[in-house]
């Protein structure tokens, strides 16, 4: 097998990198969003309608956005782990 297979180029690995970076981002960032949604969904900090979806229905859908984005990123960086050498990015 040749070099680069065992030892990628630094684009690839630059690539990897900074895509398992992202990965662990979003996913972080959507967690955060449900303990916020959540926290304001035990407090009953309005009574409101419009309040209640302002603090709790629209946090969820962010942290939901945020863990899909992610899931995406980990399924791209999946696919893109190569099997052979000269494997050509995947998306």
């Amino acid at each position: 097998k040749t070099f680069e297979y065992w030892y990628p180029t630094w684009d690839a690995w630059k690539f990897r990198r900074t895509l398992s970076y992202w990965v662990a981002i979003l996913f972080l960032e959507g967690s955060a969003l449900f303990v916020v949604g959540a926290s304001f969904a035990m407090t009953r900090f309005g009574d409101e309608a419009v309040t209640a979806y302002a603090l709790v229905a629209t946090p969820y859908l962010a942290g939901g956005v945020c863990f899909t984005l992610g899931a995406y990123a980990g399924v791209v960086e999946v696919i893109n782990v190569s099997t052979t050498p000269g494997d050509k990015v995947r998306l």
